[in-house]
């Protein structure tokens, strides 16, 4: 018996939650409540928050707070918070950052918020969502949602209110380009696509302009050139005109459109099939950008805003209960690996999350006890060339024949991009699972590289797999036939021997033509065998029932 003595503590929504964009060279704060959001500004500094963290005296000094010791000492500093990520720096630069996020917004909201939706780029893999978690927790945050960067940018512009369709995000920012193909169907975002390259941004164009004029590359100079940037958005300036300058990046901007058709064509969509895209990122203002697309051009937000005031939009969602549904995409496919080291994808990359899974598999070994379910994450064929997320056991499972029992594994991956496998035996219901954390070096320059790579050994990765699978049908038909030798005809005996010898030779040179030739004949030559052996036992059952 339970005596209550104490009556349990009641959990109020929260009345306040903030938007977070945790940008890669500035961050944003928006404050959302049930009825309104807003961006939270400085009267010093706007809403710009720069994703800056310096050492000074055994102490972190973030943001604008920590812009005249960068300049004085750039080595002392981290700057593009989130590129270091990819070189797994420690996590405390992270939480650093985030504490001063924190400070800030309580100074600028006038009250303590806690709550929040944190943007990432849509190509964050789980380990870098999950990184950016742990690091806003333990800051002190209470992260109510990971919310990919291009859906917010379309929450910004209510778009999840207008008709259904098409759009892009077209985010060039300082430290990085992505482009995201988003689908709206009756509310929901979808994000179908993304592309993009983690080296080309806004600073790029600093240094060639620093470079062009002033010879180097040092923070002051790169300081002196981001605002000549800036002004050229207005016009020509003494140092350089417009079109020099535009002239000057043509490359880079060339680069950015190659990818948004890439990333197009992966869907088979053309562009002129987009109701808009949407500009993000404070590169964007260059006015050249807008000339490069026919599409409409959503820009009526500040660039640089629009993510952390979507980011409020959708904690305001959260707060107030309405009903708006995100989906993202898996960066690419996930699957197990099965029979010879070979690779059987259950997602497809770019599939949509959440979801869930599930496909059913067999053992191929009799009497097979455990059941070893091995992650893998990539896009070639052979386990070896994929990256391993982990691994479980199943079982011990009841004694049964080779392909006799059934064991489905489901894939299950949560809104915020958590991934779990499970895999239950469907004859005694026994299961096991695994939460999957894989290694965070998954950026999106690595992406593009992976995809490339198993494109550039598409063929090659067929023909092992044919390869494979052709072996192992061989080597099952030998193992049947060879005993059936001594009761052929004596004019069949000789003919099938030769042709499984055939065979088997084919199978040292693992030469596919033959190996597929030898199968097919030595099916041939064994099919009066097959029909004899038939016609008895259809013959001994005949005799068994009478």
């Amino acid at each position: 018996m339970l005596l209550q003595i104490l009556e349990p503590e009641s959990s109020e929504a929260p009345t306040h939650a903030l938007g977070i964009d945790f940008g890669t060279t500035y961050c944003v704060l928006s404050l959302a409540t049930s009825t309104d959001v807003t961006l939270l500004s400085d009267p010093q500094h706007g809403a710009l928050i720069p994703s800056l963290v310096v050492k000074k005296n055994g102490e972190w000094l973030c943001g604008n707070n920590a812009l005249p010791e960068f300049l004085l000492n750039p080595e002392s500093g981290v700057k593009s918070i989130k590129r270091v990520l990819e070189a797994d720096i420690d996590l405390e630069i992270s939480t650093a950052l985030f504490k001063h996020l924190k400070e800030e917004a309580a100074k600028r909201a006038g009250v303590d918020v806690v709550h929040a939706v944190v943007t990432v780029p849509a190509y964050f893999d789980d380990t870098r969502r999950n990184y950016i978690r742990k690091a806003a927790l333990n800051a002190g945050f209470e992260v109510m949602r990971l919310l990919a960067e291009p859906t917010a940018a379309a929450l910004a512009y209510g778009l999840e209110k207008q008709e259904d369709g098409l759009f892009g995000v077209y985010d060039l920012g300082g430290g990085t380009f992505d482009f995201s193909l988003l689908r709206l169907t009756q509310g929901i975002f979808q994000v179908l696509a993304t592309g993009g390259d983690a080296d080309l941004g806004g600073d790029d164009f600093d240094i060639l302009l620093a470079q062009k004029l002033f010879g180097d590359q040092t923070p002051q100079s790169l300081v002196q050139a981001k605002n000549m940037k800036e002004a050229l958005s207005y016009g020509d300036t003494p140092e350089i005109s417009k079109v020099e300058f535009e002239e000057l990046i043509a490359p880079f901007l060339e680069k950015t459109v190659k990818i948004v058709h890439e990333t197009l064509e992966s869907k088979e969509i053309p562009i002129s099939s987009l109701k808009g895209i949407i500009f993000v990122g404070g590169s964007t203002r260059i006015p050249l950008i807008k000339t490069l697309f026919e599409t409409p051009i959503l820009d009526d937000i500040h660039p640089d805003e629009v993510v952390g005031l979507g980011a409020g939009y959708q904690a305001q969602s959260l707060i107030s209960d309405q009903d708006r549904l995100l989906l993202d995409v898996t960066p690419l496919s996930l699957g197990i690996e099965t029979m010879g080291g070979l690779v059987d994808w259950i997602i497809p990359r770019n599939s949509s999350i959440p979801l869930s899974k599930a496909q059913v598999f067999t053992t191929q070994q009799n009497n097979q006890k455990l059941i070893k379910i091995h992650i893998l994450q990539g896009e070639r064929d052979f386990s070896a060339q994929c990256k391993s997320l982990g691994e479980f056991v199943l079982g011990p499972i009841e004694d049964a024949p080779a392909g006799i029992p059934r064991i489905q594994v489901v894939f299950h991956i949560d809104a915020d991009g958590l991934l779990v496998v499970e895999a239950l035996d469907l004859h005694s219901n026994q299961k096991a699972s695994i939460t999957i954390l894989p290694p965070g070096d998954l950026s999106l320059e690595k992406i593009v590289s992976i995809i490339q790579e198993a494109s550039e050994h598409a063929k090659d990765d067929i023909t092992g797999r044919l390869l494979f699978q052709a072996s192992v049908k061989a080597s099952s038909l030998i193992e049947i036939v060879e005993p059936f030798l001594f009761i052929l005809e004596e004019d069949e005996k000789p003919v099938i021997a030769h042709a499984i010898e055939t065979l088997k030779e084919a199978l040292r040179a693992q030469d596919l033509h033959l190996i597929q030739e030898g199968i097919k004949n030595i099916s041939i030559l064994t099919e009066p065998l097959a029909n004899r052996q038939l016609k008895d036992v259809l013959k001994n059952l005949s005799q068994t029932q009478e």
